[in-house]
Formats: C-alpha cells, structure tokens, sequence
C-alpha cells in the first residue's frame, strides 16, 4: 500500500483505529451450506467465530483498549468424493 491520502469534500474526519495482532481461526473441513451461512452472518459457524472472539477478548482484557479484532477465518470445503470403479476379470 502506498502512503498518499485522497482527500474528499464533505468526507468525515479521519480516525485512526489501532488494529490487534490478526487472529488466524482454522475451521477446518467445512461444507459449502455452512460457509454460505458464515458469509452471511449466521449458522453454527459464525458462533464459533464469536465465541472465540469474545474468549479472547476476555483473555486480554486492558490491553484490547481502543484496538479493533481482526479474525481471519480459514476453511476448507469438502471435495465430492469419487466413486472407485472395480474391474471385474471374468475369471
């Protein structure tokens, strides 16, 4: 990213918000019903996700003050599995 400010009129003042150390949340295996649902804010996963937010923001307590959480959610979708084909030998 560059370091240049585009400046707009009538734009709202600027705020400067200190990010925390990125969260990296793997979900692991996951089908593709439940990641539409975490994409649209709902569904088992998104509670998960929450959950480990708030858990963590209880763990660090004071030194969360003014920063903002930033969770990086990781899934893996579920391959369709294949169907093995047996030879069969006519004998």
């Amino acid at each position: 990213m560059s370091d240049e400010s585009v400046e707009m009129e009538g734009a709202a003042p600027e705020v400067e918000i200190e990010v925390a150390t990125p969260m990296i949340l793997d979900m692991g295996k996951t089908k593709a019903k439940q990641i539409k649902r975490l994409k649209k804010g709902k569904g088992p996963l998104m509670d998960e996700v929450v959950g480990i937010l708030d858990e963590v923001a209880d763990a660090l307590g004071d030194e969360l003050d003014g920063k903002m959480m930033v969770p990086i959610v990781i899934l893996y979708k579920e391959k369709k599995k294949k169907k093995r084909t047996r030879i069969r030998f006519p004998f």
